[in-house]
């Protein structure tokens, strides 16, 4: 008796595992993208606005914004390595 219980229990919390697996790429394909964000921020709204406005978190904001100030500082460090091997700059 004690067995079928075991495995009903383990069954039910597989298939609650997969629903919330299969429910996943739904959510993933309502994200906001980080360049609309972005444009909202510069544009000078606050994150929280932003947020709202979009129907995405907070949170989310915050990674987009922290992942253009990421690939800026790449994009600077790139150039200024060529700036300075450059015969021109002397």
């Amino acid at each position: 008796m004690m067995k079928k219980l075991t495995i009903a229990i383990a069954s039910s919390a597989l298939v609650a595992f997969l629903g919330f697996q299969l429910a996943a790429p739904a959510f993933a394909a309502s994200k906001v993208p980080c360049d609309q964000i972005m444009q909202e921020l510069d544009s000078g709204k606050k994150a929280a606005e932003v947020a709202k406005d979009l129907g995405c978190t907070v949170g989310h904001v915050r990674y987009c914004k922290a992942k253009a100030k990421k690939a800026a500082k790449a994009a600077a460090a790139a150039a200024a390595p060529a700036a300075a091997a450059s015969p021109a700059a002397k």
